[in-house]
């Protein structure tokens, strides 16, 4: 498996579409194994604001780390959602980006329950046996 900093990148390969292609089919070369090209265009302008957003990152002066160019970059947060979490992403409803207004926010907030027993919801089982008696 080809890691991500295998595939180093710059502001020049994001410069223009041509660039940007042979960028992507570098990436495709180390990280796509299926051959399928009905959905390249997606997944390419998927590729390119993954990318302009890692290339962005990395630039900042504060972090700890830097990003690179993982087997997920061509992918949605939906799709990657869906596809290793097992949930079903509801692509219809509005997805909220940045800050929300304070009016919005403390609507949110006013739905939070004060407290939550997950065993109440299934997510968890109830205390079993734990006596001392039990370890062995």
């Amino acid at each position: 498996m080809v890691m991500a900093q295998d595939i180093p990148f710059s502001d020049q390969n994001l410069a223009s579409e041509e660039s940007m292609w042979s960028l992507y089919e570098r990436w495709r070369s180390a990280y796509t194994t299926s051959l399928d090209l009905t959905d390249k265009n997606r997944k390419f302008k998927t590729f390119i604001e993954n990318a302009r957003y890692i290339n962005d990152f990395n630039k900042k002066k504060d972090m700890t780390y830097t990003l690179g160019l993982n087997k997920f970059v061509d992918m949605t947060i939906d799709e990657f959602t869906t596809m290793y979490t097992g949930a079903k992403v509801d692509t219809t409803a509005a997805t909220v980006l940045g800050p929300l207004a304070p009016e919005a926010e403390k609507e949110l907030l006013d739905d939070v329950p004060a407290s939550w027993d997950w065993r109440q919801h299934g997510a968890v089982a109830s205390v079993r046996n734990q006596s001392p008696k039990s370890m062995r």
